[in-house]
């Protein structure tokens, strides 16, 4: 059984875990982000102001939320979402005033947008093509992120939902042998995003045995030029 987000903000702060931990805890975690006003992507942060220093407030679970009481509306998402759309440059504070207060800057938040996606073991899932093929700029940007990166030969964007979830684009990368997951993706996903700003909120799952199979019957690989090009000449 995963510890639960706040074992993990406790481990955070006894020096047991460390970012890695505490990002894919936050990715994966329902979160509630402090709102002022406004709704959906107009909507502002509420800002907690200390130590001269604007900060977006997050919490980890209602409880903390609610000793909050000058807050006019808490968003509920994923970390995983929130990274994806948290406003460049800003703090966070994880649950303010408790014992598991915590600060993350602008940067940690929104690495907690690229942080992978899994498929458990068990869980049923749906695969297929997008409905419209993916943007020509976005097929570049992971084309040139294979060729200029490493660590995987080849990328597929698909269609996946995982059961009792909305299906979603995702960027499957089949990784050279003895690659790690948690070494290659997280350029990719950044050399992707920098290119596509757009594809800041892209997840990235690794490919293998019966996903890759299926996620090939589907739709095409995109390799890497040098790739490509000795496949031209093939």
């Amino acid at each position: 059984m995963s510890p639960s987000v706040d074992d993990v903000l406790s481990a955070v702060q006894a020096g047991s875990a460390g970012a890695r931990e505490l990002h894919e805890a936050l990715a994966g975690a329902p979160l509630l982000f402090a709102l002022a006003a406004g709704q959906g992507e107009r909507a502002l942060p509420w800002i907690l102001r200390f130590d001269g220093v604007d900060h977006g407030v997050v919490c980890t679970a209602r409880q903390y939320a609610d000793l909050l009481t000058d807050v006019p509306v808490f968003a509920e998402l994923s970390g995983r979402d929130l990274g994806a759309r948290w406003p460049a440059g800003l703090r966070a504070v994880i649950n303010p005033g408790t014992p598991l207060a915590l600060e993350l800057d602008a940067a940690a938040m929104h690495a907690l947008g690229r942080t992978q996606a899994t498929a458990r073991a068990g869980t049923a899932y749906a695969v297929g093509a997008p409905a419209e093929a993916p943007a020509p700029e976005l097929v570049e940007a992971v084309r040139g992120a294979l060729t200029h990166v490493g660590g995987a030969q080849a990328a597929y964007l698909f269609q996946f939902a995982q059961a009792g979830g909305m299906s979603r684009l995702v960027c499957g990368l089949v990784l050279a042998p003895g690659a790690d997951p948690a070494t290659v993706i997280p350029p990719i996903a950044d050399a992707v995003a920098y290119r596509v700003p757009a594809a800041g909120s892209l997840d990235y799952l690794p490919l293998d045995g019966r996903l890759l199979a299926e996620v090939s019957g589907f739709v095409e690989p995109i390799l890497s030029d040098a790739r490509g090009a000795n496949n031209g000449h093939a």
